[in-house]
């Protein structure tokens, strides 16, 4: 077999069509694959080569993507990862070990935690909202009259 990084190099220097048509033919005959060889015909432009296998409608047609040559030199793009891939680089939000870091992690509760303070305000304000609130007051009210029904009967 030969070595994962050799194979990396030589899909590097192949172009977008070359890439696409050796997608294609190593995915031919593996029904677990079936989606990227579709995905692969659908960007390519080309017809699926196995009938009835869909194309997924989530892959978008490129249109003017730019091509970049060295994948880690893109401004803000992550590069491949993976054991023995060189300049692996780590996710911003990550640890080179791949732990996300106290920062990320408080941002992404305290951004959790705005989004249903939020939804609270806002179903509270909606005439739905409006209504259970009216519900959940006429409730309380009930019970505590009824509460307090008891209680003097059990005065007398």
């Amino acid at each position: 077999m030969t070595d994962s990084l050799s194979v990396a190099e030589g899909l590097g220097r192949l172009t977008d069509q070359e890439l696409l048509r050796a997608i294609v033919a190593a995915t031919a005959g593996r029904p677990a694959l079936a989606s990227v060889a579709a995905a692969a015909n659908a960007i390519s432009g080309e017809v699926p080569a196995a009938p009835g296998v869909p194309i997924p409608a989530e892959v978008p047609m490129p249109v003017d993507v730019p091509v970049v040559t060295d994948p880690t030199a893109a401004a803000g793009a992550p590069g491949p990862t993976g054991p023995g891939l060189p300049g692996a680089v780590p996710v911003p939000d990550y640890t080179e070990s791949g732990v996300p870091t106290f920062d990320s992690v408080r941002e992404k509760i305290e951004t959790r935690s705005g989004t249903a303070a939020g939804r609270t305000e806002l179903d509270a304000e909606s005439p739905a909202g409006r209504t259970v609130a009216e519900q959940w007051d006429e409730r309380q009210k009930a019970a505590k009259s009824k509460l307090d029904e008891i209680r003097k009967s059990m005065d007398t």
